[in-house]
């Protein structure tokens, strides 16, 4: 499942340099920002689709279904994915800035 979204994470990187020494710095910065919305607004939905899984792991010795433990997998890896997406949005945000 992580590698999933650092997959996403490189084709993101790799669309937005192409569009910066293409188009432009700020159409990339409205790219990221763009990838950061949409990533944002499909984790929420996600977040309520699979409301009814536990936010934490079952203790030792209890059954857990298969689907759970997946689920708190990719709402973990895509709370993290978004994480680094706001760092971008800084860095991207500064590389615009200083190269104005």
């Amino acid at each position: 499942m992580v590698f999933f979204f650092e997959f996403q994470l490189f084709i993101m990187l790799l669309l937005t340099v192409i569009v910066a020494e293409v188009i432009g710095r700020g159409a990339a910065l409205i790219l990221w920002c763009t990838f950061t919305v949409i990533s944002h607004g499909a984790e929420m939905w996600a977040r309520r689709h699979f409301a009814r899984v536990p936010k934490e792991a079952p203790k030792a010795g209890s059954e857990e279904e298969v689907g759970d433990r997946w689920a708190r997998t990719l709402l973990y890896s895509w709370r993290r994915t978004n994480n680094l997406l706001l760092l971008g949005i800084a860095a991207f945000g500064a590389w615009y800035v200083s190269t104005r």
